[in-house]
């Protein structure tokens, strides 16, 4: 089945703890901007404070040779840097256009924040007016002042104090602010993986047998109908694929032809039960690769497809076969091969015998009619002697005799045939009782046998081995005698009597004895016939009942065989549902069992 391929879903527990992670972290860095903002503005402001409380407690105890936390400057109103505690006011220049200066000179502010062109670093500023001519005292630093300008006294002067920002402690902060963030985070973790599987526990016990009922969350209930709706869909499709599949399994399972299904790669994917016996695979073993294992049947299988050609014939293990074989294609790629295996076994059988029947037939007619026709030539053209005359007619009329009993037989058996393949040609069956049967061809069978001086013997078995003379077979009434009947066809079941009889006879040595015996038992009737002949081979029991096997052909025709008798007996035997047995050894004689089913198991 071609399917198609989504990507793999993301888990929602690991959304929740990514989306819960990102908020608690997302808030604390805020709030740490913020908090920063805060304290940053907070600190300035207390700065700028002690700057101002810096510069109006600026008395005259301050001396230039101090280290101060600030930088104090004084400038005049025309922006020369009159004093600097930090910075040699030599190397500075007018300050009259720096923002602090000019924001004082134009009554604005006290206080200004900027870059320092002379550190190159961000300060605080705060300015006022000064009078040097106050009462401050001279031995400070106005005292210098004062000495340095005695002739031009300013009445007013600017003084400026400053502290860099970078000083601010909100550097102090960092490491807090960072172990802060850190421990949120490692919190933010923890808390996430607690709510998600708060979150998706519920989730998860949800019984999708009863999706409506177990939902947890009210968000969740046009989903769970959704899926309750979806559910009795493929409930009622997975019915209808259930049942379409035991139709298919029964149609497959009763087929009289094999059924196979191979994926691409030739791997058994469904079979039925004819497939598995021809493949000789059991149930254990029916998901092979066939393309591994039959290599004949492979290369088949792979010329077919290739060349469109559903159709071929094939011997496999003892079948022959004829095979359609249909690929399934799915956008041009092979997905499946579709097998059909048709047993014609049989009719090749058939075939090859009714081919081996013809030219047996052709043969077996022609050597008497050759004889004939020779014979006949020969008188007719005064090519015999007189007194060669009456031998060459006694000749004729052997082969002619023998023809004709050859002609009955073939006739026979092709009515036999006909009657296994078609049973309305055969004839209707009635009770027969065996004994009387017997009794019957008896007097013929003895007469054949007084020239070899061969005794026949029937004797017929009852429950307690009692034994019934042949002299008083015709007269008797007994139950051991009437209830040896069977359902069958008089004329043809004489004929397998007299057969096996007559080929007891014939191949039995002088003062023998062939034995007709008749038991039964519970459920059937048997009738044996045995004689002290040649016997015959293991090797050759099965094939004496083939049509015109003979095993020793010049004994046969020197005794009038023709290897039709024991085939006729087979097909009748067949037609009465009675099986034939053989029990033989070489020099020792056989024995031929037919056994009947009883009347009342019929």
């Amino acid at each position: 089945m071609y399917l198609m391929r989504f990507p793999k879903p993301k888990s929602l527990s690991f959304r929740l703890v990514v989306v819960i992670f990102l908020l608690i972290v997302s808030v604390q860095l805020l709030s740490i901007v913020i908090s920063a903002v805060f304290l940053h503005q907070k600190h300035q402001e207390e700065v700028f404070r002690d700057l101002e409380e810096y510069a109006n407690s600026f008395d005259k105890a301050f001396s230039p040779n101090v280290d101060s936390a600030y930088r104090v400057s004084i400038i005049s109103l025309q922006g020369e840097v009159l004093f600097d505690n930090k910075i040699d006011i030599r190397t500075l220049d007018n300050h009259l256009e720096r923002e602090e200066v000019q924001n004082l000179l134009q009554g604005k502010s006290h206080k200004s924040l900027r870059l320092s062109n002379t550190e190159h670093k961000e300060n605080l500023y705060f300015t006022k007016f000064i009078s040097p001519q106050s009462d401050f005292a001279d031995s400070g630093i106005f005292g210098k002042f004062k000495n340095n300008h005695q002739q031009n006294k300013p009445q007013k002067v600017i003084l400026r104090i400053s502290k860099q920002k970078d000083s601010l402690y909100l550097k102090n902060f960092a490491s807090l602010f960072a172990t802060l963030l850190f421990f949120s985070a490692i919190a933010s973790v923890i808390l996430g993986v607690l709510l998600s599987r708060l979150i998706t526990n519920p989730i998860k016990n949800i019984n999708l047998s009863h999706p409506i009922k177990t939902n947890p969350y009210a968000e969740l209930h046009i989903f769970m109908q959704q899926i309750s709706k979806q559910k009795k869909k493929i409930k009622k499709q997975l019915k209808s694929i259930k049942q379409s599949k035991l139709q298919f399994d029964i149609i497959t399972k009763n087929m009289n032809e094999g059924f196979l299904v191979l994926d691409s790669t030739g791997n058994i994917t469904q079979s039925n039960a004819k497939a598995l016996q021809i493949l000789r695979l059991t149930p254990y073993n029916q998901h092979i690769n066939i393309f591994a294992l039959m290599s004949d049947f492979t290369r088949a299988i792979k010329e077919s497809i290739d060349s469109s050609n559903q159709t071929f014939e094939i011997s496999i293990n003892e079948y022959f076969l004829q095979v359609i074989c249909m690929p399934i294609f799915i956008k041009d790629k092979l997905k499946a091969i579709i097998i059909l295996l048709f047993d014609k076994s049989l009719q090749k059988d058939i075939f090859e015998l009714r081919k081996e029947f013809s030219s047996n037939v052709t043969h077996e007619l022609k050597t008497p009619l050759s004889a004939i026709l020779a014979s006949s030539e020969m008188l007719c053209n005064g090519l015999v002697l007189d007194k060669d005359r009456d031998e060459f007619i006694a000749r004729i009329y052997s082969e002619s005799k023998r023809l004709l009993t050859l002609i009955d037989k073939i006739l026979k058996i092709s009515f036999l045939d006909s009657s296994l393949e078609r049973s309305a040609n055969c004839p209707q069956k009635e009770r027969v009782n065996l004994p009387n049967l017997i009794a019957n061809i008896l007097p013929n069978l003895q007469n054949l046998a007084k020239d070899k001086n061969i005794k026949i013997d029937f004797e017929i078995l009852g429950n307690h081995d009692s034994r019934i003379a042949n002299r008083d077979l015709e007269k008797s009434q007994d139950f051991e005698v009437q209830k040896f009947e069977v359902l069958g066809i008089p004329a043809l079941l004489e004929d397998m009597v007299y057969n096996l009889s007559e080929n007891a006879i014939k191949y039995s040595p002088k003062g023998s004895e062939v034995v007709i015996t008749l038991k039964s038992d519970e459920n059937s009737t048997i009738l044996s016939i045995s004689d002290n002949g040649i016997g015959i081979a293991p090797s050759e029991q099965e094939r004496v009942f083939e049509r015109f096997y003979c095993i020793d052909k010049s004994r046969s025709k020197k005794l009038g065989g023709n290897g039709l008798g024991l085939a006729i007996v087979k097909r009748v035997a067949k037609i009465h549902n009675a099986t034939i047995t053989l029990n033989s050894e070489l020099g020792k004689g056989s024995e031929f069992v037919i056994t009947f089913a009883k009347m009342a198991n019929l």
